[in-house]
């Protein structure tokens, strides 16, 4: 059996390893694990994971986004070498689902030649603009969008009724290659798109983009050898950035029986397909709008925070647990989808004194946890890590769930004053 260094590029969704994978599959194939960590995170790492590393490299890493670590090549390649030198006999994996370092991760791949996917592969999920060109050439339906730049605005040499031609008002204004949000903004006027260009905190290339009235989707895919193995297709309660407007954030999963599903399946199949994917998980999120699925952009990783949990109790398919074996190149067998029906949720933190914890009436078995007591004082995050609840629900009627999904879109769980 090839010996190997599973090395980890970053620890984002370590938690969402299912119970005792890391330790049965390092026992059973002889794994070495170790792990590059910003230096900020490094007492951060889940107990579970701290067992099975074999050595930890720490680096004080430049951060993007006011806070998100983004290694250097040069740091990550230095702590690949000493890997490498100290143990010749064992072939490294980097393992990274870290959306903002999977580049530099696949540029140390084909750098130390070790095992893709490699960087000209991943720009294509890491650049919106890049994807949709892409896909347009490959008469698939995306946004129209331009790129943009602030400054060039400010100083009067971008025009705005030339970008509202171009795209329709309203528009969407989003950094290119960030996640979760960050940054993006509905712009329905000038002021609006001043504002924005005048406030924001960040560095960041940036577009414009085609403002699409729809439902969103998520199809989250595995792919191995260039084949799309396996879906699952969620559709969110809002469209995620209403989450910083106070709104909840969630998603359900869609049965194959729904006539939603096919078109999902069949647009993220021929994305993936145009973009050249080849052995990566990836979360794609896909507008449903007059009877058309239109992509909107997809990441080479697995879906964040509770959507692998929620993947993991309705499929029995735990998308982090995949991931890794597909980028440590660990042959499985392909995973049979268990059918069941789950939703999860995040309730955003608002400002105020907490008044009540208001439990919700709901006929689906559900978990919840409160991130916030009675008496706190809360304080407003647009961020889901910040979250004042969280709940996860199910049941083996669809049309139940359903029904549940939509009277918590319209239920406060935290009460503040």
């Amino acid at each position: 059996m090839e010996k190997k260094t599973l090395f980890f590029v970053a620890l984002r969704f370590a938690e969402h390893f299912s119970a005792g994978f890391l330790e049965t599959i390092k026992r059973q194939r002889d794994l070495r694990m170790v792990v590059l960590v910003d230096d900020s995170l490094k007492d951060k790492i889940p107990d579970a994971v701290r067992s099975c590393l074999d050595e930890v490299y720490v680096v004080n890493a430049k951060k993007r986004l006011t806070f998100w670590p983004v290694f250097s090549d040069e740091e990550l390649m230095h702590a690949v070498d000493v890997e490498k030198t100290a143990y010749p006999e064992r072939n490294i994996a980097l393992i990274c689902c870290d959306e903002l370092n999977v580049d530099v991760a696949g540029r140390v791949r084909r750098r130390a030649g070790l095992r893709g996917p490699y960087s000209d592969e991943l720009a294509r999920f890491r650049d919106k603009r890049i994807m949709k060109e892409i896909l347009r050439e490959h008469n698939l339906r995306v946004p129209k969008f331009l790129s943009f730049d602030a400054d060039e605005y400010l100083k009067a040499n971008v025009s705005y009724r030339d970008i509202v031609g171009a795209l329709g008002s309203p528009f969407v204004i989003k950094p290119v290659d960030a996640a979760g949000s960050i940054g993006f903004k509905i712009i329905a006027t000038e002021h609006d798109l001043s504002a924005y260009c005048l406030e924001r905190t960040f560095e960041s290339e940036l577009e414009v983009e085609e403002f699409i009235d729809g439902d969103l989707f998520h199809v989250d895919t595995l792919v191995r050898d260039g084949q799309a193995i396996f879906h699952a297709v969620n559709e969110y309660a809002y469209p995620i950035d209403t989450y910083a407007r106070g709104q909840m954030m969630g998603s359900m999963n869609v049965p194959a029986s729904e006539a939603v599903y096919r078109p999902m399946v069949e647009l993220a199949t021929s994305a993936l397909r145009a973009l050249g994917a080849t052995n990566l998980s990836s979360h794609m999120e896909i507008f449903w709008s007059n009877n058309e699925a239109i992509f909107l952009e997809v990441a080479a990783r697995p879906p964040g925070g509770l959507i692998c949990r929620s993947h993991e109790m309705a499929r029995g398919v735990n998308y982090v647990d995949y991931d890794l074996l597909i980028q440590a190149g660990i042959d499985f067998p392909v995973p049979t989808d268990r059918g069941g029906n789950v939703f999860w949720a995040y309730f955003p933190r608002k400002t105020g004194i907490v008044e009540e914890l208001a439990t919700p009436d709901l006929e689906s078995a559900f978990e919840i946890e409160w991130r916030v007591s009675k008496g706190e004082v809360s304080t407003y995050s647009p961020h889901v890590f910040d979250a004042s609840a969280a709940v996860v629900a199910s049941n083996s009627n669809f049309s139940v769930l359903k029904k549940d999904f939509e009277f918590l879109k319209k239920t406060e769980l935290v009460i503040v004053a």
